[in-house]
């Protein structure tokens, strides 16, 4: 199966994610399923068009939708990760592999970590070049397992990276001990931090395909499952976006500490758009 990707005629200009922040504390191609949404990422007022919800919980063939995204990955192609995308490891007991379960038949990525009472990542990394201040992004998800942890697991993380490495900028979708949250996170040269979430109580279910929109339009960010809205946090500008040189888009167990069980989560027909 293979997209078609209908690639937009702006650069593809990594976006500064515009943060939306409670300023209180503050120191400083592809191919993938049948009936599937695109999306048109041009235009300056909204990135995308209202998201209609599909049926993804079982596997189709051939009927795969175009991709109208800047970046479009479905990993159908190889039975190796694509060179798109950079494998991401720390700690230990995590894997990554391409496997003939994907949404879009035939693969998808799975990610695997042991329960491990350290730090540890287990991930696919994308980075785009500049520093956009907005961004599009939908994918599908299958939890294999409900990931339990007394800290903390991000999933899908877009981070932006100044020049000097700071300040640092990322917004996420995670699991906090037992909430679903989507959150931010700001990290200044002076050693101050700002940490913003807002919780939800639709978590994705298990053992079955969910479709994540992920976007900011430079005011708000806003995450929806299966085109539920799960959260919206109100945006403060762009933090980091004035010194930001890239932003990445991280897959998988991104950032995981203290899991008590095994987590593991397949992803397919990743579509991702970035504007200034």
């Amino acid at each position: 199966m293979i997209w078609v990707c209908g690639v937009i005629a702006a650069a593809m200009s990594p976006v500064a994610c515009s943060l939306f922040v409670d300023t209180d504390g503050l120191t400083g191609g592809t191919e993938s399923s049948a009936d599937a949404t695109s999306f048109d990422s041009a235009g300056d007022s909204a990135i995308t068009d209202a998201i209609s919800p599909r049926d993804t919980s079982t596997a189709t063939d051939a009927s795969a939708p175009s991709c109208d995204a800047q970046f479009c990955e479905s990993f159908d192609l190889s039975a190796s990760l694509p060179g798109v995308f950079t494998p991401a490891h720390a700690g230990t007991g995590g894997s990554l592999a391409i496997v003939t379960r994907g949404l879009s038949l035939p693969n998808a990525v799975e990610f695997e970590q042991a329960v491990n009472a350290g730090q540890t990542e287990s991930a696919i990394v994308h980075t785009f070049p500049g520093a956009p201040t907005k961004f599009h992004c939908e994918l599908d998800l299958q939890m294999e397992t409900d990931p339990q942890v007394n800290g903390e697991l991000d999933y899908i993380v877009v981070h932006a990276q100044g020049i000097d490495h700071t300040p640092t900028y990322e917004v996420f979708l995670a699991k906090y001990g037992p909430s679903w949250t989507i959150a931010e996170y700001a990290g200044f040269d002076d050693g101050g931090q700002l940490n913003h979430s807002a919780g939800f109580t639709n978590a994705p279910a298990i053992g079955i395909w969910t479709h994540v929109v992920f976007e900011s339009d430079g005011s708000t960010l806003t995450a929806m499952f299966d085109g539920n809205t799960l959260g919206i946090l109100p945006s403060l500008s762009s933090i980091g976006s004035q010194t930001a040189t890239s932003r990445t888009l991280t897959l998988g167990s991104a950032y995981a500490t203290a899991n008590t069980s095994d987590i593991k989560m397949l992803i397919d027909n990743v579509a991702c758009s970035f504007l200034p």
